[in-house]
């Protein structure tokens, strides 16, 4: 349900919400229930909505690139983010970090943010496998690359690891040992990651 330039307006009355809840959850989140986020963020995705200020504003030679981590004091994201900024460093740009708290109104707030300032490309790992909201910032050429996705679109870039094989790989080795009883901690429900992994453990665990 696509819709040219659609207005805050038509967002507000496809989510049931106030005008000034779509600009508080697209300017300051926080000040919005998570229900509510939740219902904007799929009218904004529904409808393909993007600020205006967004719109062919890329730079083509800003040196800046825009790193999007659900979260941090996480060893893994810290050292991925010093792998990128190690391999273009070398080129002579820098990245900047932003934190999404696995919130994807926040995600979208911090790519839109990241737009304006005309950021060269911005890398995000998605807070989940819907990516078809980032279908509009692509079609305005804004430069998205993604981490541990797998869902293609059109022009989409993106660098992941196999869950699947992953998960079948793990319960495989164990039960090479001849462990029988085996315990998996999964992350939460939302995280694609571990359902992905979750596949393959199943399928091993049948086999």
């Amino acid at each position: 349900m696509r819709v040219d330039n659609p207005s805050l307006r038509e967002i507000a009355k496809l989510a049931n919400v106030s005008v000034g809840t779509v600009s508080n959850v697209l300017n300051n989140p926080a000040k919005v229930s998570i229900d509510r986020r939740k219902k904007v963020q799929s009218a904004i995705s529904q409808l393909g909505f993007l600020p205006e200020s967004v719109k062919g504003n890329t730079n083509k030679n800003s040196k800046l690139i825009g790193l999007v981590l659900p979260l941090s004091g996480n060893p893994f994201y810290e050292e991925y983010a010093q792998g990128l900024e190690d391999a273009v460093g070398a080129a002579g740009y820098r990245v900047l970090i932003g934190y999404s708290r696995e919130d994807e109104s926040i995600e979208l707030q911090i790519i839109t943010s990241m737009a304006e300032a005309n950021f060269r490309a911005i890398v995000v790992n998605p807070v989940s496998s819907k990516v078809n909201r980032f279908e509009t910032f692509i079609d305005n050429d804004i430069r998205l690359a993604f981490l541990s996705q797998t869902d293609e679109l059109k022009n989409q870039c993106t660098v992941y690891m196999d869950q699947v094989s992953g998960g079948h790989m793990g319960i495989t080795y164990l039960h090479s040992l001849g462990h029988k009883k085996i315990l998996w901690l999964s992350g939460p429900k939302k995280h694609h990651q571990s359902n992905e992994r979750f596949v393959g453990i199943s399928r091993a665990a049948t086999e």
